[in-house]
């Protein structure tokens, strides 16, 4: 059966009530009939702004713009949820997923090294500086990372230059958890 996921106002023990009786009032979000979240069928019930802010980056990026949303919240309502609906209106353009673990937030760049892996057959690309740069940080090279400016430059040209296959979209949930270093290089180049 679909995990229900709803807004925070309904009560938990009344979810599969509401999924059966399709209270009035409830809109399902036009695509959620079919949407794979985490593993599990979900069905969600309210969120329509936030969808819509989603719905609204993504377009923009399939335009050839960038951007960067930030979910904030309190644990449990729902921001990987949120997430899982932006990896599934993500289709066609190119996914870098990754997370914040907490075993792994003094661990320099290991953030980095996992949302970046699928498309660092890219560095080829970029500016050697930078290649030079990303390279020591994602532990291709034994060499000491650069400063956080260039990393973060390569970065976004690492982005840019993987963008010229399709638009890139960057799925960080956790990102509270995340290795300081790993979270100066994304948020430069988000700013940007």
């Amino acid at each position: 059966p679909p995990e229900v996921v709803f807004d925070t106002l309904v009560d938990p023990d009344a979810q599969e009530e509401l999924f059966n009786d399709q209270v009035e009032g409830w809109k399902l979000w036009e695509f959620e009939i079919d949407l794979r979240v985490g593993g599990t069928w979900t069905i969600v019930f309210g969120r329509e702004d936030e969808q819509e802010v989603i719905e609204r980056l993504l377009a923009g990026v399939r335009e050839g713009h960038s951007g960067a949303l930030l979910i904030l919240g309190e644990p449990g309502i729902g921001k990987s949820t949120l997430l899982g609906i932006a990896r599934a209106s993500a289709a066609g353009m190119t996914l870098l997923t990754g997370a914040g673990v907490e075993s792994e937030t003094e661990v320099p760049f290991a953030a980095l090294h996992e949302l970046l892996a699928p498309i660092l057959h890219h560095l080829g690309a970029i500016p050697p500086v930078q290649q030079e740069a990303l390279r020591a940080a994602v532990g291709l090279e034994a060499s000491r990372p650069a400063d956080r400016l260039l990393i973060g430059a390569a970065v976004l040209s690492l982005l840019a230059e993987a963008a010229g296959d399709a638009p890139v979209a960057c799925l960080v949930d956790d990102a509270h958890l995340l290795d300081e270093e790993s979270a100066t290089a994304l948020s430069f180049a988000a700013r940007r």
